[in-house]
């Protein structure tokens, strides 16, 4: 019995050690918007872990932020694409690598501009209409793709080879994906269904 109960006291205090670790890397980070986001990170690394929210200090860590300065475009974008991953992961089940790739769009799209394709054939085919959304889900499915094909983590923002590469190459195709006319000639199927 007494073994039994050092070795769970041995394993509750490493358990303990590693939460208490794991925000150490923030006292080193000084601008508030990615110490932020790094916050979630680590606390959503931490429950796929196995720990519980409860025991995860995030007040605590948001606390230390000055929030006045982070109020920013990049926070917000920040916020809400964990917003919308959080949904497509855990409401609709999508996997985590194209929850993460639609989140990182969705996150900087209007949803206004979702409802102008509906209104009339004009609208559908502006600018804001379905040709920017035609654009924006062509790149989210190219780099949904490529991250893929090279057995990348979309959740893995590190830098090494894989991470760089599937980037660089998602930008360049969604570039060449915006100027070529692709997204309209889709867009333009798809508008006069459903005008």
């Amino acid at each position: 019995m007494e073994l039994k109960q050092k070795i769970k006291t041995i394993i509750l205090n490493e358990r303990r050690e590693n939460l208490n670790n794991s925000f150490n890397e923030l006292e080193y980070i000084r601008d508030d918007s990615y110490r932020t986001q790094r916050i979630f990170e680590i606390s959503s690394k931490l429950i796929k872990e196995g720990y519980d929210i409860n025991e995860i200090d995030i007040k605590g860590q948001l606390d230390k932020i000055d929030f006045k300065s982070v109020l920013s475009d990049s926070l917000l974008s920040s916020v809400k694409e964990y917003a919308i991953q959080y949904i497509l992961k855990e409401v609709f089940g999508a996997g985590s690598g194209f929850s993460t790739t639609a989140a990182q769009f969705f996150a900087d799209y209007n949803p206004i501009n979702l409802l102008k394709p509906f209104k009339n054939m004009q609208t559908c085919m502006s600018n804001d209409g379905m040709p920017k959304l035609v654009d924006g889900l062509l790149e989210v499915l190219v780099r949904y793709i490529a991250s893929n094909q090279m057995n990348n983590d979309r959740n893995d923002y590190g830098l090494n080879i894989k991470s760089i590469s599937t980037t660089y190459g998602g930008n360049l195709l969604g570039e060449v994906i915006k100027e070529s006319n692709l997204s309209e000639s889709i867009s333009e199927k798809f508008c006069k269904v459903i005008h």
